[in-house]
């Protein structure tokens, strides 16, 4: 009994001798079992005249079973038949998977996860299929991608029993809508038998990371969060952005919102919006969205709230649209309203008082030195 890569010998191995017409291969239907020692070998003694079958009955621990009939025939007295049997190692799988060979990605695009499956113990020039499925690492259970798993298989033949192949995985990331750790299962097959298996959802190696796109707005005029209205304004929103795909184009569309009533801030009944396009060099950046709209249009305090939305090709990918935001928020103020000119008898009124007071005065020095000289003349 040896192994089919090394030719070392193999122990542990259990065998049967069995009747030339039996069909049911077991331990109970056997008329002699052995067991291969620290040499290999496994011996049946005694055996009548007569055709048999030699059939292995249970494999080597970390061994294929080999399931081959071995045909003999007992034909003289004492005579010895030698065999050779062959087992094959249970392959050993090992995967390591990436996105564009990162580990971690924005869910951003349609991607090609590339898991590179190492493999050891095959046997060269037999033909092989890896077949794998994505799985939600949350869930344990498979990822679905518009309702649907993402499965592949390859099929090749080594040339040598250890090596490596790699099985690829398309996906729409953009379906994903929270931040998920994908896990790549992949199972080893061989004529419609599964050989091996490496499934294990923790193994950092068959795992990639989607992260949900953020944006965050700082929305300002001048540089300030209040300001008061002289001309047309020009409200700029620093955008920035986490988790985008570093050389893809993308475009940001912006509205302005009345925060007292909740709906679109509008000029002459039309909403404010604005859109950038642009093309991060780096997943994490900033970008900046101008909105410019004829102030006059306010005529009291006004708290204008900026909400954004991130597209990537047509189809949302994030959305910052927070009410209650204060990096979102400036407060605009009204021209203040210039002081009326005082008309009328208002504006004279200090004058006629004074002059009328002197006037008085007067009249009554008047009527003193009066009654006065009157006095002198009765004299």
């Amino acid at each position: 009994k040896i192994d089919n890569e090394t030719k070392e010998n193999i122990e542990g191995a259990l065998f049967g001798l069995f009747n030339i017409n039996e069909t049911e291969f077991t331990e109970k239907t056997a008329i002699l079992t052995a067991e291969s020692n620290e040499e290999g070998i496994f011996t049946f003694e005694n055996v009548p005249y007569g055709e048999y079958i030699i059939r292995e009955l249970k494999p080597a621990e970390g061994y294929l079973p080999n399931e081959e009939n071995y045909t003999v025939t007992i034909s003289e007295n004492k005579e010895i038949i030698e065999i050779t049997i062959e087992n094959d190692k249970i392959p050993e799988l090992g995967t390591t998977a990436t996105i564009d060979g990162k580990k971690k990605v924005g869910a951003t695009e349609v991607f090609t996860l590339e898991d590179v499956v190492e493999y050891k113990h095959l046997v060269p020039g037999k033909e092989y299929t890896i077949k794998g499925v994505l799985m939600d690492k949350a869930t344990g259970e498979p990822l679905l991608i518009d309702e649907k798993e993402i499965r592949s298989e390859i099929t090749f033949t080594p040339d040598e029993p250890t090596g490596k192949v790699i099985v690829s995985f398309e996906f729409d990331a953009r379906y994903i809508k929270e931040d998920t750790d994908i896990v790549v299962f992949e199972s080893l097959y061989s004529e419609d038998k599964k050989l091996a298996v490496h499934a294990d959802i923790e193994d950092v190696g068959q795992t990639v990371t989607v992260k949900l796109p953020k944006i965050g707005t700082k929305a300002s005029i001048e540089g300030k969060k209040e300001f008061t209205v002289n001309g047309d304004i020009t409200i700029d929103d620093v955008v920035s952005y986490k988790h985008l795909t570093a050389g893809k184009e993308y475009t940001i569309k912006g509205v302005l919102m009345d925060k007292s009533t909740g709906k679109q801030f509008l000029v002459d009944g039309k909403e404010v919006c604005s859109e950038v396009t642009f093309t991060p060099e780096t997943a994490d950046g900033e970008v900046t969205v101008f909105f410019t709209f004829d102030g006059s249009v306010i005529t009291k305090e006004t708290e204008i709230v900026v909400f954004e939305t991130l597209y990537r090709e047509e189809t949302e990918i994030a959305v910052h649209a927070d009410i209650e935001d204060e990096n979102q928020t400036v407060t605009i103020h009204p021209q203040p309203e210039p002081e009326k000119p005082q008309t009328g008898d208002n504006s004279n009124l200090g004058f006629y008082i004074g002059l009328a007071s002197v006037a008085v005065g007067c009249l009554i020095a008047f009527l003193i030195i009066k009654f006065k000289k009157k006095d002198e003349d009765d004299e």
